[in-house]
């Protein structure tokens, strides 16, 4: 189901969030993601991303600096957002996840 436009308000608010705490938490300042939120959205931001042919460099970036909870792979698995995005949507989420040693409820802390 996709969101509507309040719901994606919403989840926007969310990740504009996230950016701000991997940049004060992590040492990472997601500038990109910032841009695509800014003219995408959340929605179509985190489904761009997820539907690349590889894990976005924000990814690779929070997997360095042990913070998978802030990828976006990790938040759109959160019960709050994961009925927005397709099963296989949410797979390659959980797999990106699970490749790098982690659980998938590392999207719940």
């Amino acid at each position: 189901m996709a969101m509507d436009s309040n719901t994606d308000q919403r989840f926007t608010a969310f990740l504009v969030d996230a950016a701000n705490r991997s940049q004060r938490e992590a040492g990472y300042n997601p500038t990109l993601f910032r841009q695509m939120l800014g003219s995408d959205g959340g929605y179509r931001t985190a489904v761009r991303l997820l539907s690349a042919n590889k894990v976005s460099d924000g990814f690779e970036k929070l997997w360095e600096k042990g913070r998978l909870d802030l990828s976006v792979e990790a938040l759109i698995l959160q019960p709050e957002w994961a009925s927005y995005f397709a099963q296989e949507l949410r797979s390659i989420a959980q797999k990106a996840i699970a490749r790098c040693g982690f659980s998938s409820d590392i999207a719940r802390r």
